[in-house]
């Protein structure tokens, strides 16, 4: 739909489409601790460790606590919703990632999250006993990544560290420091 609504004006040049071929970390470890492609691995773990953090916070509430509460209780509830995540990626989410993944395609923790609290959670995990073909039937329509060209997020960052051992360099990399030591890497 997206693809047939766009301005068919909008061409970008050669040059526009070269500058968005170069990467650009920005940094405070120094180029003495980490190399060029450590960075690229460490920040290929940024992307998902964010998703992880926003779906807990919008799903199970972890950032909001009774104003009434006094500080024992918030500390209690806020081991139990962080151990209510725990449970969850060990037990649903390791389950619907795998099971979409034999069916060739890639589970969206936000979707599958959001189906797990809703009303019918209980519905969907007593499916996993009584009818678990159905249950993936549902699971890889509601909580699997929208079919498009490019990779979902969690394709890229699964094959994120063979793509930067064996990827050929393409630009010349500089390091850029400033006062504090940090580098800004560019390549």
């Amino acid at each position: 739909q997206a693809r047939k609504n766009r301005d068919k004006r909008l061409k970008p040049s050669a040059e526009k489409l070269a500058l968005l071929d170069w990467e650009i970390f920005i940094t405070n470890v120094p180029s003495q601790i980490w190399t060029d492609s450590m960075v690229c691995q460490v920040y290929g773990f940024r992307w998902p460790i964010e998703v992880l953090f926003k779906t807990w916070k919008s799903y199970l509430q972890l950032a909001s606590l009774p104003q009434s509460a006094s500080e024992t209780q918030a500390i209690c509830l806020a081991l139990a919703r962080i151990l209510n995540a725990t449970t969850f990626h060990a037990k649903v989410w390791y389950a619907v990632k795998h099971g979409l993944q034999q069916r060739g395609t890639h589970a969206s923790i936000l979707k599958t999250m959001s189906a797990f609290v809703a009303p019918c959670a209980d519905r969907l995990l007593r499916m996993a006993d009584e009818a678990p073909e159905a249950l993936l039937e549902i699971l890889t329509k509601h909580c699997s990544y929208e079919k498009r060209r490019r990779l979902s997020h969690g394709a890229i960052f699964d094959s994120y560290a063979d793509l930067t051992e064996n990827r050929p360099e393409r630009h010349s990399t500089r390091h850029a420091t400033n006062a504090g030591g940090g580098a800004c890497i560019l390549a």
